[in-house]
């Protein structure tokens, strides 16, 4: 995701965050139901930056990335 603080999109960018945080919660959901759990725990999300700078037009771009992991279990009601 393209970052750009200044710009007045703030607002946009923070629920584009949570949207992508939701996707990868979901993706997690898959991943464990794939290999016979039925419940993630121990949730961790961390956001890297990213910048790349270019040199044709002297502009540098923020990016931010996700990664999402957590443990995989089967939970049971006793």
């Amino acid at each position: 995701m393209e970052m750009d603080w200044f710009s007045g999109k703030t607002e946009r960018m923070v629920q584009r965050l949570k949207e992508v945080r939701q996707v990868a919660i979901a993706e997690l959901k898959e991943a464990a139901a794939n290999i016979g759990c039925n419940a993630v725990i121990a949730l961790d999300f961390d956001y890297i930056n990213f910048e790349t700078h270019s040199v044709f037009n002297d502009k540098t771009n923020m990016f931010l990335g996700l990664t999402a992991n957590g443990t995989a279990v089967v939970i049971e009601k006793i």
